[in-house]
């Protein structure tokens, strides 16, 4: 049966778009041992196989009509699976893109064709939820949690926040848990103009009270622009924190600074810091010219996965 959590064994993972970083970090999953498969359109393959892309262990589906539009690369905002249910995204399936139409509707519809899966919608992106098939946590507050619990069958953590929940807490482990803490002490709240740690702080004190082991995000990003730009470090700290467990021991990052540059800066490796709790790491080199990379998408963002309950 599918599985909310975020940490089971990946089964299977979905892409979609040309974009580059995205055609080499299926490539990246499917050197992992991973079956993984990429949405496109005719355009982007022909663009891809002019590069000498070789895909030969990732399937390419056919996703009909340009979708235009960078949105389309996040495939994990159109939402996740749980007990036998496709729960799509509502927002995303509507969400007009800036450049042309919608766009996700093509995508959320090659999602139902492809799972053949019941559909249920949420009023919620993939990017607001994680789980570790016992707890749930949403950057959104709804009345309807109480039903979505009932069909889940975990406990859901609403957090009113305007962004999205995967930037700042994720399941990395068994009973471990990834908090962005400096992202949270930098970024305001669109819904209250708070700074989100007041939000996000009181849930990592519960989830410790509860047994998890909290690993903390927290760099002094003053410290590091005398080697980087602002902006640059601003885009690496984001996506740090935005991971993705190929299963409860193995977890994906993008590419942290060099050691000797973490050392002079004083930071400590999160690598190292996942390793004290058995999770092994694997880094994905995200070069600064990849969309995934500067518009903000990581790995975690990038991948529509599916699992299975107790694997």
């Amino acid at each position: 049966m599918h599985t909310t959590s975020d940490i089971s064994k990946l089964d299977e993972v979905y892409l979609s778009s040309a974009s580059s970083g995205i055609p080499e970090f299926a490539q990246f999953l499917a050197g992992q041992g991973v079956k993984t498969n990429i949405f496109l359109c005719a355009h982007e393959r022909e663009a891809l196989e002019r590069r000498g892309w070789n895909g030969e262990k990732i399937r390419i589906i056919d996703l009909g009509e340009p979708n235009a539009g960078q949105l389309a690369g996040y495939a994990r905002d159109c939402g996740f699976l749980g007990n036998g249910t496709f729960f799509a995204s509502y927002e995303a399936l509507h969400e007009a893109d800036y450049y042309s139409g919608n766009a996700y509707s093509n995508l959320v519809g090659m999602f139902s064709l492809v799972l053949g899966l019941p559909v249920q919608y949420v009023a919620f992106k993939g990017g607001e939820f994680v789980s570790d098939g016992v707890i749930g946590i949403v950057s959104r507050n709804q009345s309807d949690f109480a039903e979505l619990e009932r069909k889940l069958g975990i406990e859901i953590i609403g957090i009113n926040l305007g962004k999205h929940i995967d930037y700042f807490f994720n399941f990395v482990g068994e009973d471990t848990v990834l908090y962005n803490a400096s992202l949270a002490r930098m970024v305001t709240n669109k819904a209250d103009g708070a700074v989100i740690a007041e939000h996000t702080e009181p849930v990592a004190d519960m989830l410790a009270a509860m047994g998890y082991a909290i690993i903390g995000i927290n760099r002094d990003l003053t410290k590091a622009q005398r080697y980087y730009s602002s902006d640059y470090l601003l885009s690496h700290l984001l996506l740090l924190g935005n991971t993705l467990n190929l299963d409860k021991n193995r977890v994906v990052i993008i590419e942290d600074f060099r050691p000797d540059i973490l050392t002079e800066i004083g930071f400590e490796s999160l690598e190292k810091k996942k390793k004290k709790h058995g999770i092994r790491v694997l880094q994905f080199p995200v070069k600064r010219h990849y969309e995934m990379f500067s518009s903000r998408g990581g790995p975690r963002c990038m991948t529509f996965p599916v699992r299975k309950r107790g694997e």
